[in-house]
């Protein structure tokens, strides 16, 4: 978790929002030390001025990407910054700790419906999560409101020490 947040950083320092944060976007080395993340399709570089470019941006995003992976703020042609890709690791947590993508209750709609649904409650249920550690690092990060959500170094900040939390319990069982 600690290499996809320093990649995200790597990329935001280079106006980069990744966006694209799924297990199957994650490769590994032979000895699964180093990961690496691939598959920039839905990447996009920032800062957008132009306030009709920016709509069309978050138009295309919203055809094309994975439609349970959107972050609410680009369902809601509101925001587009570096804290979507908070929701997205935040994702990619969930799915590396339950097995399944988020939203995965909407798995069998249409892709369209699942949209409409989402713009109205992006809300994210947690009950599959067992580790109480990583269930409340994830509601820090999958706030629907991006301006409540965690900045990428808060993140950071709360990965390293749910880490630590989630040894000491597994040290204390």
């Amino acid at each position: 978790m600690q290499q996809m947040v320093n990649a995200a950083s790597f990329l935001h320092s280079r106006n980069v929002l990744y966006l694209n944060w799924q297990c199957k976007n994650v490769a590994f080395d032979e000895g699964r030390a180093l990961a690496k993340i691939t598959n920039f399709t839905n990447s996009v570089k920032l800062p957008i001025e132009d306030a009709e470019e920016k709509q069309d941006v978050m138009a295309t995003l919203q055809e094309w990407m994975f439609v349970r992976l959107i972050p609410p703020e680009i369902y809601r042609s509101e925001h587009l910054g570096y804290k979507s890709d908070v929701w997205g690791i935040a994702s990619l947590l969930y799915e590396m700790v339950t097995g399944n993508i988020i939203h995965e209750h909407y798995r069998h709609e249409e892709p369209s419906a699942v949209r409409e649904m989402l713009r109205e409650n992006p809300v994210v249920n947690l009950d599959k999560v067992q580790s109480t550690v990583i269930k409340k690092l994830l509601r820090k990060s999958l706030k629907v409101s991006w301006s409540d959500r965690l900045t990428l170094e808060d993140f950071r900040t709360n990965v390293i020490q749910c880490l630590s939390e989630c040894q000491q319990q597994h040290n204390s069982s």
